[in-house]
């Protein structure tokens, strides 16, 4: 598996951790990584692990792989201007680490925003950082994880119990 990741770029990435809990214990943290030879790796990992629990592989085809290319070469643009930190205020929940070609950025509980309810609250108990331009970005990270979870049936699997979570102040 170390060759894999060796020899091949990776194009996309999604991990998720808790961020409290019981060393050993399995809250279903995971990874994925989307190499560009169409090869998938799935980690599962027990809390405060570093080592990986369990590995699964996939393989997509090259079509998935090129659209998934194309897409993020389409969006480049507003994903180089993506922070590497995300910060919603959160203080504890899920460590949200994503990947999009070069592009690596991180957050906890990362979601969808509402922002005109968010505009209406006019709420901001942070005052080093503006939360309104955050959840935009939450909101485009989100949106990419979804456009591409659309292009891969495989990926669609994998990402979906965090997409329910992540877009359901969308729908």
């Amino acid at each position: 598996m170390e060759k894999l990741a060796e020899n091949n770029r990776v194009i996309f990435a999604f991990a998720e951790y808790a961020s409290f809990g019981r060393s050993g214990d399995d809250y279903g943290d995971f990874s994925i990584e989307v190499f560009d030879n169409g090869k998938i790796l799935r980690k599962g990992y027990l809390f405060g692990e570093k080592k990986h629990s369990s590995l699964e592989t996939f393989e997509i085809p090259t079509y998935e792989v090129n659209a998934i290319e194309l897409f993020l070469n389409e969006n480049r643009k507003e994903i180089q201007n993506l922070p590497q930190d995300l910060f919603n205020g959160s203080c504890d929940g899920s460590l949200h680490y994503f990947t999009f070609g070069t592009k690596e950025v991180s957050g906890l509980n990362v979601h969808y925003n509402n922002l005109d309810e968010l505009r209406n609250k006019n709420y901001n108990p942070y005052k080093d950082f503006d939360i309104e331009e955050n959840a935009a970005n939450e909101n485009l990270v989100v949106d990419l994880c979804y456009k591409i979870a659309q292009l891969s049936k495989i990926l669609k699997l994998q990402l979906w119990g965090w997409l329910k979570y992540a877009i359901k102040v969308k729908f």
